[in-house]
């Protein structure tokens, strides 16, 4: 589907993603990973964040806006190889995937068709709008729409049923608004009231490009703005809506139909070819003004508002006029980019968004050395290993919770470089131009996702995609997935020595790890059922052995007089404090029986610190600090760092120093 609302039921490692700089593209310079030197001990007891990345600091000064990281390094990378990979499918496809991937590439790099093509491609769907006759033709033209992947006036999409999560279903929710949230169109102050203005301008354009006659457009913007507010002013908030449970209500199909007749909701789900008794659908005030709407609003406004939203969704697949117009009000005006991004990274984002999975398995093949891989897999069963033994040896779990967070950690997965199947392409034909490829394809993973309701979700798709650096704990599917993509440097690759791959990687894997049996973990167990598997004991325990840990951030300075928010980055700082236990311990293990020579434990917090390294403006870490669930990359590091012995022994810290916390605290020991 071109745009549809998910569930999100995953924990990110927003660790390759988060705090994404405003110039993520800008190139820095790469960290080398030589041994750390013994010397300036006494500046890594006093500040380990600037220590260990003073080279790249030097290197790579912060801009004059927004920041600049290592991990900018790696994902710029990423771009540039997937880049390098659909040219070569372009010019040289060799199976379905290539050939299909390589078509899309020609035809979206192909602008001089693209423009004039014109309108032409949205013909088949405005002539289809363009046949209703009554205001009970309009049900059936919105379920043709979403058919063909153009999600009108609301959404339907498949996802995990919440009691129980093995299985599908299929769940309406609110939509059919052209701006991101309801509160534009009912708030009354000067600047939203300048937006709608803004906003009706281009509804405007959008219709006069797609053939309304010129002395019509002002009349039809109106009618589609006041059906938008309409739908508004029943329309559940952004945070409501994003919330999993407030989306969760069953109804059989049948009641459906009885409540919202105008809908035919049960004829709808049949146009998708879905047959299922029942379907979530919880914003019931939304879904009763769009039937009162379809019995009320007269046919040719339906018309309007349809031809509008088809053609919207599409203009950025379309010629150059209806790409300025979508930008200027999606990309400059809301989202505030000074530009559009170049072609081909327009084209190669559509390639991520529509072929995602299949572009991933091509990227994984060429990109992800077997060596790296097995590196990778290697260190995940190792910290698998040393989660197992914290479980049995911590200090805060009695042994019911002990029982039910082992049987967890024993039916994790841990997923890594790219998923065990690739979807197949059957069915899927592309090659009558770009705007026509993106409809293609639009009607074709709507067709997948449709044929998954109802179904056992076996777990064979991933949140994300291979080609996008992150790693991330999958609660539904109890599984970690790590994507070739990650398995760079300065994360992982070969060639670094055991100890860097265990400061650096083992460390991230480490806090996806802590999630399994911790955090939001704890809220599903073992078997997928929602619930809180923590005792209360065991619960009250864990609340007073990390509670300094509040403290500690709170002490710390993002800029100026603005200090980190220890309350709402203490689950993400325990993840990573929790994180380097986990690696250090596995690590330890790993060195056949003998303890790590001094050199190998400086390598370690060496390399964990060099992932963090990041340059920001000072009014970019304030604002971004305002809301962030993770600290500064600083405190990542020193925070983190200060409340591990064994970082304290291998720099000589004393205690009290600020790399050398007299209490430290400790997650699993």
């Amino acid at each position: 589907m071109i745009a549809a609302r998910r569930l999100a039921l995953l924990v990110p490692l927003l660790l390759l993603t988060c705090h994404a700089p405003a110039d993520a593209a800008r190139k820095v310079k790469a960290h080398k990973t030589k041994a750390a030197p013994v010397a300036s001990v006494p500046a890594a007891c006093s500040d380990f964040y600037d220590h260990a990345n003073e080279a790249w600091l030097k290197a790579n000064p912060a801009p004059p806006s927004g920041s600049v990281s290592a991990l900018d390094t790696l994902r710029a990378n990423a771009r540039a190889q997937e880049r390098t990979l659909l040219e070569d499918m372009a010019k040289n496809p060799s199976d379905d995937a290539s050939r299909a991937l390589g078509t899309l590439w020609n035809d979206g790099m192909n602008t001089a068709a693209i423009d004039a093509a014109g309108a032409t491609p949205l013909q088949p769907l405005l002539e289809r709008i363009g046949k209703l006759k009554k205001p009970r033709d309009v049900a059936a033209a919105i379920a043709d729409l979403h058919a063909a992947g153009i999600p009108v006036l609301f959404n339907f999409a498949a996802d995990a049923d919440l009691k129980t999560p093995a299985q599908r279903i299929a769940y309406a929710t609110q939509g059919g608004l052209g701006l991101p949230d309801p509160a534009y169109y009912t708030r009354s102050d000067s600047e939203t009231r300048d937006l709608l203005g803004r906003y009706r301008a281009y509804i405007q354009t959008i219709l006069q490009l797609t053939g309304t006659p010129a002395d019509q457009v002002s009349t039809q913007s109106g009618w589609v703005l006041s059906m938008e507010m309409e739908l508004a002013k029943t329309s559940v908030t952004m945070d409501q809506a994003g919330a999993a449970d407030a989306n969760y209500r069953p109804t059989p199909v049948a009641e459906l139909r009885k409540a919202y007749p105008a809908l035919a909701l049960d004829k709808f789900v049949a146009a998708q070819r879905v047959s299922v008794p029942s379907v979530s659908l919880a914003q019931t005030g939304f879904f009763g003004t769009a039937n009162s709407m379809l019995d009320n609003v007269p046919v040719e406004q339906w018309q309007a508002y349809l031809r509008f939203h088809v053609a919207s969704a599409m203009a950025p697949f379309l010629s150059k006029p209806f790409q300025d117009a979508h930008f200027q009000m999606y990309g400059r005006l809301l989202a505030g980019a000074a530009q559009p991004t170049d072609r081909a990274q327009q084209v190669q984002d559509t390639a991520d968004r529509s072929l995602g999975a299949t572009l991933g398995h091509a990227y994984a093949q060429r990109y992800l050395t077997p060596a790296t891989r097995d590196a990778a897999t290697r260190i995940a069963d190792a910290l698998r290993g040393a989660l197992k033994d914290a479980i049995d040896h911590n200090g805060f779990m009695d042994a019911a919770t002990r029982a039910a967070a082992q049987s967890k950690l024993g039916k994790l997965r841990i997923e890594i470089g790219e998923p065990a199947t690739t979807p197949s392409l059957a069915g899927l034909k592309l090659g009558g131009g770009y705007a026509a490829d993106v409809l293609a394809l639009a009607a074709w993973r709507h067709a997948r996702e449709m044929d998954s309701i109802g179904k056992p979700d076996d777990g064979s798709r991933w949140p994300v995609h291979p080609q996008v650096p992150t790693a991330t704990y999958d609660l539904l599917h109890n599984r970690i997935v790590v994507t070739a993509a990650a398995l760079q440097a300065p994360v992982i690759d070969a060639s670094m020595d055991a100890a860097r791959q265990y400061g650096a990687f083992g460390s991230l894997l480490g806090h996806q790890l802590q999630y399994v049996v911790a955090g939001k973990g704890r809220g599903i167990d073992a078997d997928g059922q929602l619930h809180d598997w923590w005792s209360p004991a065991t619960s009250a325990a864990w609340e007073q052995r990390v509670a300094p840990i509040v403290a500690q951030f709170s002490g710390y300075v993002v800029a100026d007089t603005t200090h980190v928010d220890g309350a709402r980055t203490r689950d993400e700082n325990l993840a990573d404090l929790g994180g380097v236990e986990l690696a250090w311990a596995a690590f330890a293990a790993s060195t056949a029986g003998k303890p790590p020579t001094a050199a190998a434990e400086r390598d370690f917090f060496d390399a964990y610190a060099k992932v963090w390294a990041r340059s920001s403006a000072a009014a970019s870490l304030t604002a971004w600090a305002a809301s962030a669930v993770q600290a500064p990359a600083k405190y990542r590091v020193n925070g983190v760092l200060a409340n591990i012995p064994e970082f304290a022994k291998a720099y000589a810290c004393k205690a009290g120093q600020p790399m050398g916390l007299a209490a430290p605290v400790a997650v699993w020991k």
